[in-house]
């Protein structure tokens, strides 16, 4: 087996080097900007050293370029350009199921890599819960609250991308709304892409 700690470092090398070519318009703001976000995707890279390691131990030789550096790659640029430092730990659940279930389906795992990267971090713990995978139960918000616009964005969202099944009843002031009075189901699309994210 190759040195995978090595192909790692390569390819978090590479996405650095990706990002620190891509900052020519105004030198002092693409300057600071690429520190930020090298100090950020190597606070994320630290928080989930020993997963990542873990997963590129488990890489079969005959799959490095796949798995490493084609999905890897793609990986690392997605948690190093997310605003959410939560979202890495999503990320990276992504990657490890893709390299233990062997899934080698690329444009499936760019689509579910893309609609990780479409989601708040917020969202996703939204459509765990609303699958009460985890035993959490949805929350149910208090009517009129700013708790309350936050999750109906978040739902009409996680409705809009086909993973949840939800009733719905029409206001005069905002149109068509989620009927809360009825119960929000996990549609099979919403079902695969929380086994793709490992929930």
């Amino acid at each position: 087996m190759n040195d995978l700690e090595s192909i790692k470092d390569k390819v978090i090398d590479k996405v650095l080097e990706i990002s620190q070519a891509s900052g020519d318009l105004v030198p002092v703001i693409s300057g600071f900007a690429n520190n930020v976000r090298y100090k950020r995707f190597k606070k994320r890279i630290d928080n989930n050293e020993r997963k990542i390691k873990k997963i590129f131990h488990s890489i079969y030789e005959s799959d490095v370029d796949f798995f490493a550096e084609k999905i890897g790659t793609m990986v690392f640029e997605k948690i190093m350009n997310d605003q959410e430092d939560d979202k890495a730990e999503f990320l990276i659940l992504g990657f490890e199921n893709c390299v233990e279930n062997n899934i080698k389906d690329e444009d499936k795992i760019i689509m579910y890599f893309d609609l990780l990267t479409e989601l708040r971090s917020f969202d996703l713990k939204r459509l765990v819960t609303l699958s009460r995978r985890t035993g959490d139960a949805p929350i149910i918000p208090i009517e009129g609250s700013d708790e309350q616009k936050l999750i109906q964005f978040s739902d009409s969202k996680l409705r809009r991308f086909g993973f949840v099944k939800t009733g719905t009843s029409w206001s005069t002031e905002g149109g068509e709304k989620i009927d809360y009075s009825r119960p929000i189901e996990i549609t099979n699309f919403g079902n695969q892409f929380l086994d793709f994210i490992g929930f």
